[in-house]
């Protein structure tokens, strides 16, 4: 690949040289990851009765075989074979810890003839700090992708670093959940340190206008998988909750307030002030100008005691959000959770359930739910049970028949979170720049002075979309294939990982092998090795033919995507 690195865009030959590379690893370049077809079957609606009489106990994961099997056999759909070690183990990286395995651990994995080594695995995955920070990016970015104050958008930093902790010290999501809805207090900017104090007050400070609404439907959505922000001006059109219900609880959230800090007259960060008498107010539909005193009361009907302080309200919300007997607030993590393991949720939308919603596999739905509320929340529990499963290690299968549905037949590809993705880019090209991840005080989440920042905010996408709804766009193709400086970590210079590699392994086949293993966490196959050493063969110099190859493989949809 003759390029220098000086130039932004590689000259028209070598884009030529790359697009024959991309042939010769075998890989496509594609910006749009497959998408689950249709459930097959009838979907159904859930009673009341459906949700209670579900068993608490711990599910097993042959308990979830059986439940999907049971609804794969009506329906007369065979199952996708077993994942490869080798699948297994990058699938089971990725989603646990956002990283992509080592070669050397690719190679011990595949060649343990352990029978365990796969709930072996599972267990170390879980008990490490990259499956705490994974999934505190992951939910840090629930809720910061729809806030509606920007000036506290760089408080996300604060909201992970706390989250983690949470994750590392294995409280359960009803802990979480409590502690975030009962905040208070103040939140400071931080500069280099990251820091976690207070960072549960987030949530509750990322609304600055109507913010007792905002708070209400975002309390509602994220927690309840309830979408009731439509009854903020008229009754849910599909759904039984009424205008009054949305105002009822908007009234937790009517006596804090946000109000930027100071030091020094230098915005410093973000605090709740609490009015201790104000009530909350619902407009009248017919005159703006007249509302009517509305008091705290659940969804459920249930309303807090009289005369409670703003604090013992939201405790109060609280006791009743996460309360067993809510089935809702289980049913939303375990939807949520399942559609990213599983590639596919229950209900159409991971955030929009309710009581007229249909579902698909409903007996396994509830039996899910039922073993979440019964653990007492244990997210560790739940992520064991469905890594475990034969349902989860079921491989992808492309160009299913027509009329043959994937719906946990068979897995899903998902695009990775732009977090994973950089990691992944660190991961096979060493590190990239030095330079800060987060920017603070600016009403963005990330640094866009550093290339990590610019990259995680074009590739950025909401966790709660449909994944039929996550495009790939030209920007990050211009991105991937512009860049200076991702070129010079593709390029064989005095300090990349390509010429250490190169340097490990004189001979050609196994510098490909090594770098297949390091990019897609598997070996090539016989025809892509074949169509490497073509290539090899014909290039102009052993290290331009491998710069071509690594670039292919890092452009490639597997290596953007969770197989």
């Amino acid at each position: 690949m003759s390029r220098n690195p000086a130039l932004p865009c590689p000259s028209l030959p070598s884009c030529g040289m790359l697009l024959l590379a991309l042939l010769a690893a075998g890989v496509t370049l594609t910006a749009r990851s497959s998408q689950a077809e249709p459930p097959a079957g009838k979907a159904v609606m859930l009673t009341d009765d459906d949700w209670r009489q579900a068993s608490r106990q711990p599910i097993t994961s042959a308990e979830i075989d059986a439940l999907v099997n049971q609804e794969l056999q009506a329906r007369r759909l065979e199952p996708a074979p077993l994942t490869t070690d080798e699948q297994f183990l990058r699938r089971a990286s990725l989603d646990l810890t956002g990283q992509l395995p080592p070669p050397a651990t690719i190679r011990a994995f595949v060649a343990s003839e352990d029978p365990a080594k796969r709930a072996q695995l599972v267990d170390q995955l879980l008990d490490s700090d990259d499956h705490a920070r994974h999934w505190a990016r992951f939910w840090r970015d629930v809720v910061s992708v729809r806030i509606t104050n920007r000036r506290s958008m760089g408080l996300t930093r604060s909201f992970e670093e706390w989250l983690f902790e949470q994750f590392r010290d294995e409280q359960s999501w009803g802990d979480i959940t409590r502690r975030i809805v009962t905040a208070q207090g103040e939140l400071r900017f931080t500069l280099n340190t990251p820091t976690a104090e207070n960072g549960q007050l987030f949530f509750l400070v990322a609304h600055d206008s109507d913010e007792a609404e905002e708070r209400a439907a975002e309390t509602s959505r994220v927690f309840l998988g309830i979408q009731i922000q439509c009854a903020q001006c008229h009754d849910h059109p599909s759904e039984p909750w009424n205008r009054i219900q949305f105002h009822e609880m908007a009234a937790y959230f009517s006596r804090i307030k946000y109000e930027q800090l100071f030091d020094d007259k230098k915005l410093a960060g973000v605090q709740l002030v609490v009015t201790p008498d104000r009530e909350h107010q619902m407009v009248s539909l017919e005159d703006p100008d007249s509302f009517t005193l509305t008091h705290p009361r659940f969804l459920d009907g249930q309303a807090p005691g009289v005369n409670l302080d703003d604090q013992h309200r939201r405790e109060s919300l609280a006791d009743l959000i996460v309360d067993p007997e809510n089935h809702w607030f289980a049913a939303a993590y375990v939807n949520r959770i399942t559609a990213e393991l599983l590639g596919q949720p229950f209900y159409p939308h991971v955030d929009d359930l309710g009581p007229r919603k249909e579902v698909v596999f409903p007996a396994l739905l509830t039996r899910m739910t039922g073993s979440f509320r019964g653990t007492n929340y244990d997210m560790k529990a739940l992520f064991r049970a469905i890594l475990n499963s034969q349902t989860y290690q079921r491989q992808i299968r492309p160009g299913d028949p027509a009329g043959q549905p994937a719906y946990f037949a068979a897995a899903v590809t998902k695009r990775l979170r732009p977090d994973t993705q950089w990691d992944s880019l660190v991961h096979v090209l060493g590190k990239i720049e030095h330079g800060a991840r987060f920017h603070t005080g600016s009403g963005r989440r990330f640094n866009l002075s550093f290339l990590e920042g610019r990259f995680r905010t074009e590739f950025d996408f909401d966790p709660s979309l449909d994944e039929v709804e996550v495009q790939g766009t030209i920007p990050q193709t211009l991105l991937m294939m512009n860049n200076l400086k991702l070129h010079q970590r593709v390029a064989i210079g005095h300090t990349t990982l390509l010429k250490q590699v190169l340097k490990d392994f004189a001979e050609d086949g196994p510098a490909v092998e090594h770098l297949y293993l390091l990019a897609l966490a598997r070996q090539p196959t016989d025809q892509e090795r074949a169509r490497c050493s073509d290539y090899l063969a014909a290039a102009p110099t052993r290290e331009e033919a491998f710069e071509d190859l690594l670039w292919a493989l890092v452009n490639s949809t597997e290596f953007q995507t969770r197989r």
